[in-house]
């Protein structure tokens, strides 16, 4: 039962750009003439130089690992490897000490492959860290695809976000495949301090890409320059997080040009979109959303058998796109290459609407957290008898890390067991998986059966004087 068209042969890769995408010279055009602000531009190309040169004197097996955190240098390393023929890595420069071994661990499987791939590292359904490799190929798809979905003329945009998630990276691509400008905000995005893109003339489409924390920090200023600044973008994209009702009441009603994405790392970022017409329209009505799906893509809804469902049911999401990383993935009896998500949704009149994930994972402005990783740091504490790791919604974060802890005689015996839980979580894990409320409790809120009760669960979770969030200093 075929609820979308096929997504068996890739769209032209020059459907937008010319010449292949990591083409020498289509890429030392984008780093001198389309990367702003100038001072971004002459350290990309220095690194891109650089980059090149060390990847072309060195032997096949050779790992190439960018962890540098400044975005201009990010992108100049991750290009010269690519037109050099390399895999480049890109890691993580957040991530703390399990991280950087799983990591490394995972590089030694790629150090003699033939095909160069660009390997974007993702938290994955194991919880552990691995890399999506993607190829010339499924980047140009999704960079081409992605394109037409917004307009298909050159896209100017504006990127504040980190270059070693794949919501960073396919706006330096989707910039580079149309010929549009790229302005850099390193990785970084400060919502009381608003930068000025260098951007092109006003017939030219201009776009952000942010996640929905950003938005909401841009929105709920006190003074109205967030919603004024966010104005000037034919489309602001959204993606990576959950958006909340309330985020969407509120940019709709300042008339901010939303777009929501749904894709991962997997499928090199968006494969359905709500474009920002549907999104007015759906929002204004109380609507739920629904996103086109992308022509590179081909998207079914499973039962837990792994059976399509019909139009209208609700169920698992599966995924075939000229975007998929070649390695992942299943050929099923039609031919097609399927990537099966954890995520649930409903297709009706051939869209997508996304409605939350199957499992335990939880994502907290746009970075994914396996809370059993949480977990497993927490009890290497002497501090930590027991711990739970769940997600609350929240305001500003789509949904926040929360801990509830049964605390040792020795946790109770100090007041900052807080603070010290935090430096324990920061030290094994990236920053964002640091509980950002922690829950004393007597016992975890499991029934005799093990499993969990929802009940006592929303009982420990009712605010007390006593818990709260991690002092400053300590986050």
């Amino acid at each position: 039962m075929r609820l979308h068209s096929p997504a068996k042969t890739a769209l032209p890769v020059a459907a937008l750009g010319t010449g292949a995408l990591f083409a020498h010279e289509k890429v030392v055009r984008f780093l001198r003439k389309q990367l702003f602000p100038a001072h971004a531009a002459e350290r990309a190309q220095a690194a891109f130089e650089t980059a090149f040169s060390r990847v072309s004197n060195e032997t096949q097996d050779a790992l190439f690992v960018i962890t540098e955190e400044d975005a201009a240098h990010r992108i100049g390393s991750m290009l010269g490897a690519l037109v050099a023929g390399k895999s480049a890595f890109c890691d993580n420069p957040h991530w703390g000490e399990t991280e950087k071994r799983e990591a490394q661990t995972e590089r030694e499987a790629w150090r003699n492959s033939a095909q160069p791939h660009l390997l974007i590292p993702t938290g994955g359904t194991g919880g552990r860290v691995r890399f999506i490799a993607h190829t010339e190929t499924t980047l140009s798809a999704a960079a081409n695809a992605q394109n037409i979905a917004l307009g298909g003329a050159p896209l100017d945009t504006v990127s504040p976000l980190p270059l070693w998630h794949v919501s960073g990276i396919m706006p330096v691509l989707r910039a580079l495949f149309s010929g549009g400008r790229l302005t850099l905000c390193n990785g970084s995005f400060n919502a009381e301090k608003l930068p000025s893109p260098n951007l092109s003339p006003t017939d030219t489409p201009r776009y952000i890409s942010l996640a929905p924390t950003q938005l909401r920090r841009l929105l709920t200023r006190a003074d109205t320059a967030g919603s004024v600044w966010l104005r000037q973008f034919d489309t602001v994209l959204l993606g990576g997080a959950a958006v909340s009702a309330d985020l969407l009441a509120l940019a709709c009603h300042e008339k901010i040009r939303v777009a929501i994405g749904y894709g991962m790392t997997e499928t090199a970022a968006f494969v359905a979109l709500v474009t920002p017409e549907n999104f007015f329209a759906q929002t204004a009505s109380q609507s739920p959303l629904f996103g086109n799906i992308l022509p590179h893509a081909n998207i079914r809804i499973l039962d837990p058998h792994g059976t399509p469902l019909p139009a209208a049911t609700a169920g698992q999401i599966s995924i075939a796109a000229d975007s998929l990383a070649p390695d992942l993935g299943e050929i099923g009896t039609d031919g097609v290459r399927r990537f099966i998500t954890q995520d649930e949704g409903v297709l009706e009149n051939g869209r997508l609407r996304l409605i939350g994930r199957t499992d335990r994972f939880i994502v907290t402005g746009g970075e994914k957290v396996d809370p059993r990783r949480v977990e497993a740091a927490l009890l290497t504490s002497p501090l930590v008898r027991a711990a739970l790791v769940v997600g609350e919604p929240d305001p500003e974060w789509g949904t926040r890390v929360t801990a509830l802890v049964e605390l040792t005689p020795a946790a109770t015996a100090t007041q900052h067991w807080r603070t010290a839980l935090s430096r324990v979580t920061q030290r094994a894990l990236a920053r964002h998986c640091t509980p950002k409320r922690w829950v004393a409790v007597p016992r975890l809120p499991f029934d005799e059966r093990g499993k969990l009760d929802r009940n006592a669960l929303a009982a420990a979770l009712m605010p007390t004087p006593q818990d709260g969030d991690v002092p400053p200093a300590a986050a």
